[in-house]
């Protein structure tokens, strides 16, 4: 990682600018032996004690390049405005779409620092903001091309598989794009503090495993898939209940409220199977990120439940 730093004043005027860049690698390999069919001798830890064993081993490497840099310019610490931009190439995403960019840019506006707010005793601080900003994002390794897995030797004869997700040498990487407006406040020498943050975010691109038809050979497909909306408030309350000499005590309450609805998945599927156990959590378009779906049972008018001609009780999936 290099980051070079610059600052300049100037009359009422500020600026601080940062340029930089950042390789990341992250290389790891796991390799492990489990037996099949327990022990042959109890306790006797030892993988050769068991009548087969299966080893397995996995590998991942994945490689991150990035450009940055950044400004902050103010004015008479009255006004400032904040950007940021960012470069990264990924390891993971195929050549032609392995580059994305993503900026930022806020303005502040400290109201505490005009003479008519600066004659207010109870009023420490005062500042106003509103941004905009997006960010990209990569997906694991080995989601673009067929890779066979080696699997455990039948008879002394090796044998390899496909995964059963289908991947896809066209991804695309994924794209939030937020926007937020909040107030900062704090009275009485700052013995007391109030923030408030509105936020709206859109998520665009999303690599999820959309389900196929078994007939392709496979259970899914990795797709750029979905678009999903999250906003939501944000009001924190911090103060300083005691400060003496010898002993201060801070306290900070929170509060924060999301909403998030699933805007689009794909045009062959308007619900996503994300966990299957005793009950589905899915995805589903029009509807909030991570519902349950599960079976009830098909009632009469009158409440009773539904037989069917087997003798069992009717379900319905909802």
């Amino acid at each position: 990682m290099n980051l070079a730093t610059a600052k300049k004043n100037w009359d009422k005027f500020s600026l601080v600018a940062n340029i930089g860049a950042n390789l990341r690698d992250q290389n790891r390999k796991q390799d492990y032996g489990i037996t099949q069919g327990g022990l042959t001798i109890p306790e006797y830890y030892n993988l050769k004690n068991a009548s087969a064993v299966k080893i397995d081993n996995f590998k991942y490497h994945r490689r991150i390049a990035s450009v940055y840099g950044s400004f902050s310019l103010g004015y008479n610490d009255l006004l400032y405005i904040d950007g940021t931009v960012r470069n990264d190439w990924s390891s993971t995403l195929p050549v032609d779409n392995n580059s994305f960019i993503y900026p930022s840019l806020t303005g502040s506006f400290v109201f505490s620092q005009l003479d008519a707010f600066k004659q207010l005793d109870w009023l420490s601080f005062g500042k106003l903001r509103l941004g905009w900003a997006q960010v990209g994002n990569d997906t694991d390794p080995y989601q673009l091309y067929k890779v066979y897995e080696a699997e455990q030797a039948f008879e002394g004869q090796p044998s390899y598989s496909l995964p059963d997700k289908k991947p896809n040498a066209q991804l695309k990487p994924e794209i939030t794009s937020s926007w937020e407006t909040g107030i900062n406040l704090q009275f009485f020498k700052n013995r007391l503090g109030l923030d408030v943050t509105y936020y709206n975010n859109n998520s665009r691109n999303q690599i999820l495993p959309v389900p196929v038809s078994s007939s392709f050979g496979y259970a899914s497909k990795t797709f750029n898939a979905g678009k999903i909306n999250n906003k939501g408030l944000e009001i924190v309350l911090n103060g300083t209940p005691i400060r003496t000499e010898y002993f201060t005590w801070d306290a900070t309450i929170n509060w924060a409220k999301n909403k998030n609805k699933v805007i689009k998945l794909d045009d062959q599927v308007s619900t996503l199977s994300l966990s299957n156990t005793l009950v589905d959590l899915v995805a589903r378009e029009g509807e909030s990120y991570g519902q349950f779906l599960g079976y009830d049972f098909v009632y009469t008018p009158d409440g009773q439940r539904v037989v069917q001609e087997n003798g069992t009780f009717m379900k319905l999936l909802s």
